[in-house]
């Protein structure tokens, strides 16, 4: 039997997915079944859970019962079973890899499960995120949108255990209805109108702790801008540019205008030659 942490929680620095986390520490030992103590190790290595082709060599105990490993600079990749568009990512646990120091070198081997806070994982180039804001508060980019059109808010956000995500605007939560539909943690607008330009937010939450620790909650933001443009709106530098136009011919006009008056006053005023 393979005994080790059974679950472990990455801390994160902020809500990107991509920024570096916390050392990851995670260890394990083999347990005779019968007379419940440790078994001697001669070797072990951890791997993320279906990618056996990153193996991380494990550090044995003085009394060689207990193999650790603790990883710097760990992606929130390497953590949490989640889902986004066609990727699909179940890194979320982690084996631990036995050779024990029996007359046949057993080899057994254990599962570790990696907890991680919402987080979000931008596969998306067009998402562009500030964090200028709190940590766990993001600003994402704006979006602008025709009268009438649809558009799609999309908010990767990931996690383990899966976050339940919602959306509100100024304070309200987002329910679907003839406008508003959701689809896995995006948000679609139809037949966009005027009001629903604004601020929107994507806010996910989740609840975990381990065997030392209590439960407690884990919550970050995405903010997202719409902007409502007219179908129309196209022809307003047309507009603009007209109007100059116009203006600059009546000033051309005007100043034509004066100076044929003023060569014409010259003419009336200037003396007759006897």
């Amino acid at each position: 039997m393979v005994k080790g942490s059974p679950k472990e929680t990455l801390k994160v620095k902020d809500g990107l997915g991509h920024v570096l986390l916390h050392p990851l520490q995670l260890w394990c030992q083999a347990v005779d079944e019968i007379s419940r103590r440790p078994v001697k190790i001669n070797s072990a290595h951890f791997y993320p859970l279906r990618d056996n082709k990153v193996k991380f060599e494990a550090k044995l105990s003085k009394n060689n019962e207990n193999a650790s490993i603790s990883l710097e600079n760990v992606p929130s990749l390497y953590a949490g079973r989640f889902k986004f568009k066609k990727l699909e990512y179940i890194l979320g646990n982690w084996t631990c890899v036995l050779q024990l120091a029996t007359p046949n070198n057993q080899e057994v081997n254990g599962t570790i499960q990696v907890l991680v806070p919402p987080v979000i994982w931008n596969t998306n180039s067009s998402l562009r995120i500030d964090t200028t804001h709190h940590d766990f508060t993001l600003k994402g980019s704006g979006v602008t949108v025709l009268r009438n059109q649809k558009v799609e808010l999309t908010c990767p956000v990931v996690g383990n255990p899966k976050p339940y995500v919602y959306w509100t605007k100024e304070s309200k939560n987002l329910t679907k209805d003839e406008h508003y539909s959701f689809e896995g943690t995006s948000l679609f607008i139809s037949n966009v109108t005027d009001a629903h330009g604004g601020l929107y937010k994507c806010i996910a939450r989740s609840t975990f702790g381990t065997e030392s620790k209590e439960a407690k909650p884990h919550e970050l933001t995405l903010e997202r801008q719409v902007r409502i443009k007219s179908q129309i709106a196209w022809l307003w530098p047309l507009i603009i540019i007209f109007v100059i136009l116009v203006l600059l011919i009546v000033i051309i006009t005007l100043c034509e205008f004066r100076r044929k008056s003023n060569e014409q006053k010259l003419i009336l005023e200037a003396p007759d030659d006897e």
